[in-house]
């Protein structure tokens, strides 16, 4: 299946809508501004595609069972182009992989940087919490070991605390 079809879009903005909770597709149409009958066909074929799944629960009116679709696991299409090089995939990434594809998103070069530094650190601390907000990384931990080689690295956007309402969590 050709899944650039899948990452434009009517079918990218009820992704966008569906990364952050379950939702029906009378609430998906009401957020993307598109028809009902539009956004059904958009989230079957998502579903068909194993991108999304269906939740059947029970309505207000009990003869009518609701629908509430979700995103089940991380899912990555990466493409890279360059000399002698040009690829793309989709595949599902483990928590190290989402966390450094996660890190690739942020928008500050410096911020991005100290990130991938974290990497080693992330691959052994299964419960590290890390999180980015205003340009900041928050780390979340009483793991003393944990502490000492974070700030063996030496960053300056680095901050052990959470943060109230982060614009990105990086790891669950």
């Amino acid at each position: 299946m050709d899944i650039e079809a899948f990452i434009t879009g009517s079918k990218w903005n009820i992704l966008k809508k569906l990364a952050n909770a379950k939702k029906a597709p009378i609430d998906l149409a009401k957020e993307t501004r598109t028809t009902i009958a539009n956004t059904s066909q958009q989230l079957r074929l998502l579903e068909t595609a194993r991108i999304i799944t269906v939740e059947k629960i029970l309505g207000r009116q009990k003869t009518q069972p609701r629908m509430l679709y979700s995103i089940p696991e991380p899912q990555a299409f990466i493409a890279l182009i360059s000399p002698h090089f040009v690829e793309k995939k989709m595949f599902q990434p483990d928590r190290l992989e989402t966390f450094v594809l996660k890190s690739l998103f942020v928008r500050d070069d410096d911020v991005r940087k100290e990130l991938l530094k974290l990497t080693p650190i992330v691959s052994e601390n299964a419960k590290l919490k890390i999180s980015v907000k205003n340009d900041k990384i928050f780390i979340s931990t009483n793991d003393k070991k944990v502490k000492q080689l974070v700030n063996a690295l030496q960053c300056k956007n680095i901050v052990f605390d959470k943060p109230e309402q982060p614009d990105l969590e990086l790891t669950n």
